[in-house]
């Protein structure tokens, strides 16, 4: 019998509230006992960014060595440089400040060599102990890298090279105005160096163009937290930055914080089984029985499933994947370009290349003459069109790259969003369930909790934001997913003279089945029937010669390039869009205590 929606709550709540008791329990138990050696407290810096291309960033720093004899102070390591596949990034640094947190100066001396810069902070005539405080302020030139279509700060914001453990780190950067939570695409990387993906770090705008990130655990020697964030162009003035400073990579000192003991074994071990074990399995029991509820709201939900062989609603294939998968992936671009070749809005031509004695394939998009079908277009669909042919009327599959970048694929996605609200299929505000999820997820996060964190953020992520319409919507796209499955030769005859294969061809795509429906449909129709159909495609007369299904895997690999393609765009040698790894970028470096 499932339990009432008040007795879910309170119980999701109580749980909750569990978990950080655990937490702080679990953080007593492994709290830093008897200190005999360096570690770092807490780490806050913050990154202002500047139109010159220049950035001013304040590291706070509270290293404690406990009791231990014969303590001086901290080295900071900073990197001048970075080696890219584009070749060498030179950003010169210039010391502003040490002092602590009171503003009083502390000794350093500073060494320069081999592409770095240190500054050993502390006098070898000075012994120190407990928590000593650190504020380094220096200003960094060139930190804003021009790519090609957009331009991004790619920042390693901690460090990789730190010698010590860090309790906790956080970073607050601060855009220029223009550039704000709305035009920028962010991503985390967290971890040992070239790691490329992020379970130490979150992040959060403070403001409209102030964005926070916080680290979820203690970062150990050689973690760290690099950030991407990618804004279009004009923003920033690019300087030609083409200096370097003569110095060797100091290596840090091998200082290895001692791991303490804890309170009482037995104890820990059984928070720790209630912690990582049964409160993930609780959680996901409560939000599971949550999901099956909403969806039993939906009148809809209880239907069978009815087959329809017609695209419900005469949505696009865009807007049919947006609603089914909830956003915008690369496949869909595609399968918005084939609609537009069958539309005879654009051809799409087959060229060989010959390099060395090797022959290769490559697709060309000519923009046709005739433009009568471009109203046929939604307005995702003609941002495509207009993206596509933006620098000339013919575009080859290489060149299709730089057009198609992660942050269009953001706009696109805008784009597809909006009309979905603008016709009743998408909630303009989240629902009361997914922002319950959401809530949660970060309150569990930042208690620590990241099982049942993830579990949340899954479940939000399955929730669907549709309103009535939207559900029955996306009821009716499942019943014309099964169609497209089954492809009865029975149905298709009955279609033939509407050209159903060309008609329809833009959907598989975008359901993801393009290789079956065109091998049904040869089967249905047999091969001439086909070839006649893939009037849009050049090169299609002269696959007369070869094997039927052969000629149609041909095309549809073909096809598949272009998403493929479209996918390479989204990863580039900068951080941006998955990109990049733990430790890329500009900035970094690391440290130790002395």
């Amino acid at each position: 019998m499932l339990l009432t929606k008040k007795i879910q709550q309170i119980l999701f709540y109580v749980f909750c509230l569990l978990a950080a008791v655990f937490f702080v329990v679990i953080n007593q138990a492994f709290a830093r006992e008897n200190v005999t050696d360096w570690y770092i407290k807490d780490f806050q810096t913050k990154i202002e960014i500047f139109s010159d291309d220049s950035a001013i960033i304040t590291e706070d720093i509270v290293a404690d060595c406990g009791t231990a004899r014969d303590k001086h102070g901290i080295f900071r390591i900073l990197p001048t440089q970075s080696t890219t596949p584009d070749g060498i990034i030179y950003t010169p640094i210039e010391l502003i400040s040490i002092t602590d947190f009171k503003g009083q100066s502390h000794p350093y001396q500073e060494i320069i060599k081999n592409n770095t810069i240190t500054w050993k902070i502390g006098s070898a005539n000075t012994k120190v102990s407990g928590e000593n405080y650190y504020r380094i302020k220096y200003k960094v030139l060139n930190v804003i890298r021009d790519q090609n279509t957009f331009d991004e700060f790619y920042w390693n914001l901690s460090g990789n090279y730190w010698d010590l453990e860090i309790d906790k780190f956080q970073a607050t950067i601060i855009l220029i105005p223009g550039i704000n939570k709305d035009n920028t695409e962010i991503t985390l990387y967290s971890g040992v160096l070239n790691n490329k993906d992020n379970k130490l770090s979150t992040y959060n705008w403070l403001d409209n163009n102030i964005l926070e990130i916080n680290t979820n655990k203690t970062l150990t020697p050689n973690e760290g937290v690099t950030i991407s964030i990618s804004f279009p162009k004009n923003y920033i003035q690019h300087q030609v930055i083409d200096t370097q400073y003569d110095n060797s990579k100091q290596s840090a000192l091998n200082y290895i914080s001692e791991e303490m003991p804890y309170s009482s074994p037995l104890f820990s071990f059984i928070i720790v089984i209630l912690y990582i074990f049964i409160f993930p399995i609780i959680v996901f029991t409560i939000a599971f029985i949550a999901h099956k509820k909403q969806q039993k709201k939906n009148p809809y939900y209880k239907n069978s499933l009815v087959t329809t062989y017609n695209p419900p609603a005469n949505i696009s294939p865009i807007m049919l994947g947006f609603i089914d998968k909830d956003g915008i992936q690369a496949h869909l671009i595609t399968a918005s370009i084939i609609k537009m070749a069958t539309l005879k809005l654009l051809s799409i031509k087959e060229q060989t290349k010959k390099v060395m004695f090797i022959e290769t394939s490559v697709l060309e998009f000519i923009k046709n003459n005739n433009q009568e079908n471009y109203q046929q277009l939604d307005e995702a669909e003609k941002y495509i069109f207009q993206l596509l042919f933006k620098k000339g009327d013919k575009v080859s599959i290489n060149q299709l790259k730089n057009n198609f970048t992660y942050l269009e694929l953001r706009a696109i996605q805008r784009i597809v969003k909006t009309e979905a609200q603008k016709e009743n299929y998408l909630l303009s505000k989240i629902n009361k369930l997914k922002k319950r999820y959401l809530i949660w997820a970060i309150v569990l996060l930042l208690t620590g909790s990241i099982v049942p964190a993830i579990i949340l953020f899954i479940f939000y992520n399955i929730n669907k934001n549709l309103t009535q319409e939207g559900q029955k919507l996306y009821w009716e796209i499942q019943g014309f997913k099964q169609y497209m499955q089954i492809a009865e030769k029975e149905r298709h005859s009955f279609y033939e003279k509407e050209n159903i294969f060309t008609k329809l061809l833009p959907y598989s795509i975008a359901i993801g089945n393009v290789k079956e429906w065109v091998k049904k449909m040869a089967d249905i129709y047999g091969e001439e029937y086909i070839q006649k159909s893939l009037y849009w495609y050049a090169g299609a007369s002269t696959l007369n010669s070869l094997n039927a299904i052969d000629s149609l895997n041909n095309i549809t690999s073909q096809i598949d390039s272009i998403a493929n393609s479209i996918n390479k765009s989204i990863s580039s040698s900068s951080g941006h869009g998955g990109g990049g790894s733990s430790g890329g970028g500009s900035g970094g470096g690391g440290g130790g205590g002395w």
